[in-house]
């Protein structure tokens, strides 16, 4: 079980330069530890194209103003 003393980030923004480049906003959820590693699975939200300033994210989240893309779920975690 993860501590919830621990200071695990909740939220994460990027830039990306693939297929025209754009950003991202991840939420994390389901977090997990499997052998002593800390696991989460995402909801990956998209914004405007034109929104690439990340610091804004975390507002644009607070109000609605970003979209879920996906869920980022990894399953079936074996650490050897």
């Amino acid at each position: 079980m993860v501590s919830p003393r621990q200071p695990y980030p909740d939220y994460l923004a990027y830039n990306y330069q693939t297929d025209g480049g754009g950003s991202r906003f991840r939420r994390a959820i389901n977090r997990r530890e499997v052998g002593g590693i800390l696991f989460a699975d995402y909801v990956n939200y998209k914004t405007d194209p034109e929104t690439l300033y990340i610091l804004n994210f975390d507002s644009l989240f607070e109000t609605g103003a970003l979209d879920s893309l996906s869920l980022i779920a990894t399953e079936n975690v074996v650490v050897k």
